[in-house]
């Protein structure tokens, strides 16, 4: 806070969608599926994550979040179904509760009108 951000990428994360993602971090946003309203827009399901990575899925403690905006599927914070999983590509690590296909964020073309306004709203502008 009120420092320098580092940010390191490494091998495989020059995509677009992963570099805004990490400068996400670096300016104060969480990730969108570990809200702790989450499971009203999601099903997670922990048997399908790798061992050592359901951390991942862990949601933040709600008088930690002190800005909210639309739950967003499509934030560049908001991982892929597949996320973390112990077969990608077979078994999910979670689905939207109304059918929204959710992609990692190396395969999204920047931030939604509600990372925007997160990241407002952070900043006061």
């Amino acid at each position: 806070v009120g420092g320098a951000q580092k940010l390191s990428l490494g091998d495989g994360c020059g995509y677009v969608g992963t570099i805004v993602h990490e400068l996400g971090h670096a300016l104060g946003l969480h990730h969108e599926h570990q809200r702790s309203d989450r499971d009203t827009y999601l099903n997670v399901y922990l048997d399908n994550v790798k061992s050592g990575q359901g951390h991942n899925f862990d949601k933040t403690d709600p008088s930690q979040e002190l800005i909210y905006t639309n739950y967003d599927y499509s934030s560049i914070m908001h991982y892929g179904c597949y996320a973390f999983s112990k077969q990608p590509g077979v078994l999910k690590t979670m689905e939207a509760k109304n059918g929204t296909l959710l992609q990692d964020p190396y395969n999204k073309p920047g931030l939604t009108n509600n990372d925007i306004t997160m990241v407002r709203k952070l900043y006061k502008c």
